[in-house]
């Protein structure tokens, strides 16, 4: 009966121990999960967002559905958009995108 208890005891420790690493693992700077917490508070998520990149004639926009999309990517950093998008006016420069795609910005 000792030995099932010790075993017990340390089967629950173990269990303890490899579910902190595993949160640690997903709860990270730039994991989905933490990106997804970090931002659910602050955007929007009804209003439609316009992200530009490039310079000069060549500006290319994305058109995220909403702004929680945004501050996801923008957190992972894994797009160019994330890294280095500007917010613009969404009436004048994605109002020909769909939601989801990039295409040239209209201004």
């Amino acid at each position: 009966m000792k030995a099932f208890a010790r075993v017990l005891v340390h089967c629950c420790v173990l269990l303890h121990l490899f579910g902190a690493l595993q949160g640690r693992l997903f709860l990270a700077q730039n994991g989905i999960i933490y990106c997804k917490w970090s931002s659910r508070l602050t955007c929007n998520k009804f209003k439609p967002v316009c992200v530009q990149i490039g310079s000069g004639t060549a500006l290319t926009c994305k058109h995220y559905k909403n702004e929680c999309q945004y501050l996801i990517d923008q957190c992972l950093g894994k797009t160019e958009f994330g890294l280095n998008g500007m917010i613009v006016a969404f009436e004048t420069n994605c109002a020909k995108i769909f939601a989801g795609n990039k295409g040239t910005c209209s201004s």
